[in-house]
């Protein structure tokens, strides 16, 4: 082969690598930005929502700002155990969210993130893991799984 043959095959594979890799990396920086903001939305809306629920231990509140989905009838029962054995709510620390995803329900697509926080009580300490959702297009999140541990 002669050089300039093996120059133009250089540069059709870097103009190649161009036109596929760029685009490709543009769509892995879009989904990963995606999740990241839908996380940074999800953990504050949770801990909102376990702060209000566990001050007061009132599974009502969970109910309130529960999906469709939200058993009630399986939590409550997990949420008074908790309650006996934990006390009052002393602190609530920062919620992180570490997992996201989108699905389908009732012909409609849904965010779902699950997010865990640590809290005090004053029998002592106890995490706290959450799956929030919201339909796409609204800012609300509501409950659709809570367990405190």
């Amino acid at each position: 082969m002669t050089p300039q043959r093996n120059q133009s095959r250089i540069a059709i594979l870097a103009t190649a690598a161009f036109m596929l890799g760029f685009p490709a990396l543009g769509l892995v920086w879009f989904w990963l930005d995606g999740h990241r903001r839908i996380q940074e939305s999800a953990a504050p809306a949770a801990h909102r929502i376990a702060e209000e629920a566990l001050a007061r231990w009132d599974v009502n509140v969970l109910d309130a700002a529960g999906t469709s989905e939200f058993r009630r009838s399986d939590v409550e029962k997990a949420f008074e155990e908790a309650h006996v054995r934990l006390g009052p709510l002393k602190s609530l620390g920062e919620f992180h969210s570490n997992r996201s995803w989108a699905g389908g329900r009732d012909d409609m697509v849904w965010q779902f993130a699950e997010c865990n926080g640590k809290a005090s009580f004053q029998n002592g300490p106890a995490e706290i893991k959450m799956t929030v959702a919201r339909r796409t297009m609204n800012p609300e999140w509501r409950v659709e799984k809570f367990e405190v541990r």
